[in-house]
């Protein structure tokens, strides 16, 4: 979580469902939830739609309350 003395880069949108590429957007992969994602900067949790055939939907990684749009 952004306590308000850091300066942040820009959040990228990751390329692959990975720890390595969601923190690029502040996102981290809850543990042992399955598919649960959260804001590192609000600490918002949700969980993406899951499309036919397992795909991840667009903008999946956004946070619901756009801290990292």
């Amino acid at each position: 979580m952004n306590n308000g003395n850091e300066v942040l880069q820009a959040p990228q949108r990751p390329r692959r469902f990975s720890e390595r590429e969601l923190a690029k957007a502040y996102v981290e992969i809850v543990p042992s939830s399955g598919i649960l994602l959260q804001c590192k900067l609000c600490s918002e949790v949700w969980s993406p739609n899951i499309q036919r055939g397992g795909k991840l939907p667009r903008g999946y990684w956004k946070c619901p309350r756009h801290c990292n749009v």
